[in-house]
């Protein structure tokens, strides 16, 4: 059977390539190097016009396909067959051996014109497996760069940009919604700069009016009958007009008489603070009660506290806090 009926078009390809495959794995080393480093740097190979090991195949195919379908054949396995035992003279003798194409016309001359049918005929079989194995794999790699597109063909080109120009917009589009959103989140930032330093004013302003504030509980003697009721809350550094007259009121500082409202608190001065606060528009003291009515929340608590019953002054009743500071340094 000819190598031209063995690559017909239906034939498995699948099949050719993996036994394409084997063979360059194998077999194909001598035809590769001999061939191509010796058949087509030769100017006797020149006709074929043959630059690669690919255009060598596609020569030795159509040459399979012509009239004279024979003569090619035994000229191919000729060719391989020589390659082979010149490589296997050469890892004997270990020196190069004479000019390539000299050798093999000697060789063929031997083969072909003494007409050694015996061991042409060992050879051709053994070398035209190697060489339909190696024409067929040629024929699958001819076949893949037939269907292979042209890197400079248009439609191609057309394609390729179009698809760039899809890319570009969807870049773009991803690239002004990050924009927008940095812009959204600076303006965030500069609000919540601008939030966290009215914060720091108004604990600025906070503090400075604790500092302000902090005041003595001021007030009658307990035994003094005419002493005033109510309490005052006196600041740190009063202004003094007339200090002397003739009938006049006395002004005592208070003080904690036991150690009921915190520890270490008796005979302590008792402060004081004048407070505002924005969260409510009213505010109550409902005694007897530490919690407040629905609808009503809760600023400070504390302990009911009044003068002693027994004293001479009468006195007027007033929550204390629930972890009442000293005057002593300031302690709470």
């Amino acid at each position: 059977m000819s190598l031209k009926r063995r690559l017909a078009p239906e034939a498995d390809y699948q099949e050719v390539l993996r036994a394409g495959v084997r063979f360059s794995t194998r077999k194909m080393v001598d035809f590769r190097s001999q061939t191509k480093n010796k058949m087509l740097s030769r100017n006797e190979s020149a006709d074929l016009g043959c630059k690669s090991l690919k255009d060598l195949g596609k020569a030795l195919f159509s040459r399979f396909q012509c009239q004279d379908e024979e003569a090619v054949e035994n000229m191919t396995v000729a060719l391989r067959a020589f390659s082979y035992e010149k490589k296997q003279l050469k890892k004997q003798s270990g020196e190069p051996l004479e000019d390539f194409w000299t050798a093999f016309k000697g060789f063929l001359g031997d083969i072909l014109d003494n007409q050694d049918q015996d061991k042409w005929a060992q050879l051709k079989d053994r070398e035209i497996k190697r060489i339909e194995r190696y024409i067929k794999y040629v024929y699958t790699v001819v076949l893949a760069e037939e269907k292979r597109l042209l890197l400079n063909d248009p439609d191609v080109l057309v394609n390729r940009l179009n698809r760039l120009e899809n890319v570009m917009v969807v870049l773009n589009s991803t690239v002004l919604q990050q924009s927008i959103t940095i812009q959204q989140q600076s303006l965030t930032i500069q609000q919540q700069q601008t939030s966290i330093h009215q914060q720091e004013l108004t604990i600025k302003q906070l503090q400075d009016t604790i500092k302000n504030s902090q005041s003595y509980v001021g007030g009658g003697i307990y035994s003094d009958s005419g002493a005033a009721a109510e309490y005052v809350c006196l600041p740190p550094d009063p202004n003094y007009v007339k200090t002397s007259g003739g009938d006049y009121g006395r002004m005592y500082g208070g003080e904690f008489d036991s150690n009921f409202f915190s520890s270490n608190s008796d005979n302590e001065d008792v402060p004081c603070a004048l407070c505002r606060t924005n969260r409510a528009s009213s505010v109550i003291m409902i005694p007897g009660k530490n919690t407040c009515h629905s609808g009503w929340k809760v600023e400070y608590h504390g302990y009911l506290a009044s003068g002693f019953h027994n004293h001479a002054a009468a006195s007027a009743y007033v929550c204390v806090d629930i972890n009442p500071c000293r005057v002593y340094y300031w302690r709470c």
